[in-house]
């Protein structure tokens, strides 16, 4: 659908169409993600198939956090997101 003369002066048809092209972007962005993930090697993803903790783990090997640390990552990754990125950002 593009945009007619009446659609862009129309104010409803406007936000209908930002809607729905948000809505496209949020899907294609999810399914490239998706590919994204599934291209990576395995030992690059540690096993998990969220970016944000795969970048988590990424990251942590590079900073050669111990086995430890590293076991606490496989337990509860989403609670470490949240520390990893305040630590990342008073660095």
């Amino acid at each position: 659908m593009t945009p007619t003369g009446d659609d862009v002066k129309d104010p409803a048809a406007k936000r209908a169409r930002e809607i729905d092209l948000k809505l496209k972007h949020r899907d294609m962005n999810k399914e490239y993600q998706r590919l994204r993930t599934k291209l990576t090697p395995e030992e690059e993803r540690g096993g998990f198939e969220d970016r944000r903790v795969i970048n988590l783990w990424n990251d942590a090997l590079d900073a050669d956090f111990s086995e430890e640390e590293l076991d606490s990552i496989k337990v509860r990754p989403e609670k470490n997101i949240l520390l990893f990125v305040i630590l990342k950002k008073s660095c």
